[in-house]
């Protein structure tokens, strides 16, 4: 019933992550020292930058609120969905969901600019470094 929705949207949400924490460890190794000296790095983050945009793009602009959409429709405006799911916890559960949403718009903006800028293989200076 209602939890579903909830696990759904953790799933479609953390589906990104195995792309989304390389990607923000390297975005921080380019910035120290250490790491100025290694000449793959900057065209791995580059590449894996891309990659990630697209997979994020996939998931949070068609995943998330496909599922959303439903689950609302589900738990709000169906007999069973009434029925299965209290609707004060129904009433709570839908505006957390589209807050995740509306809240990974900045996400979007920066995938978005990033795939139209292809692989930049000067260090990822893109708008985030």
């Amino acid at each position: 019933a209602g939890h579903m929705s909830a696990m759904i949207l953790m799933f479609i949400g953390e589906f990104s992550a195995p792309l989304m924490n390389p990607h923000l460890f390297m975005e921080k190794a380019l910035e120290q020292e250490c790491c100025k000296g290694l000449s793959w790095l900057p065209t791995l983050f580059a590449y894996n930058e891309q990659v990630f945009s697209a997979l994020y793009l996939v998931c949070r602009i068609l995943g998330s609120p496909a599922a959303i959409v439903y689950g609302t429709y589900q738990l709000l405006f169906t007999k069973k969905g009434r029925g299965d799911v209290p609707l004060w916890l129904s009433i709570s559960w839908m505006p957390m969901c589209w807050g995740v949403q509306f809240g990974s718009i900045p996400w979007i903006i920066t995938c978005t600019e990033n795939l139209k800028q292809g692989p930049v293989l000067n260090g990822g200076a893109h708008g985030e470094l």
